[in-house]
């Protein structure tokens, strides 16, 4: 399940428990996938588990960790959230230049006078 799909899943399974008292129940009652594929309609492809917070306690849940490669960026990505995706565009004089517009040493700026 990707990660959007998963967070609006569980957006939607939070928003129908807050409304519904007997969906709720279902949720927390030991088959949350089956409360779920019935109030949605359509069949849940993983288990789910449902928990509850109160005033004395917090739950936390933890994404998977398959390996270091997987959640590690690697140096290329790196550069990349460092440097930017578009290598010739920069930010100047509150205008986004990239050769074409903005008040900043981009040579098409230089050129245009």
């Amino acid at each position: 399940m990707y990660l959007e799909e998963k967070r609006d899943l569980e957006n939607a399974i939070i928003e129908r428990a807050y409304k519904d008292e007997d969906f709720r129940s279902a949720l927390t009652g030991g088959n949350a996938s089956a409360a779920i594929s019935e109030a949605f309609g359509r069949e849940m492809p993983v288990s789910v588990n449902v928990v509850s917070d109160s005033d004395d306690t917090i739950n936390i849940v933890l994404p998977s960790f398959d390996s270091p490669d997987e959640v590690e960026l690697t140096d290329a990505q790196l550069a990349e959230v460092a440097g930017g995706a578009a290598g010739d565009c920069w930010w100047t004089c509150a205008n986004t230049s990239c050769g074409n517009t903005g008040c900043g040493s981009s040579s098409a700026a230089l050129e245009q006078g």
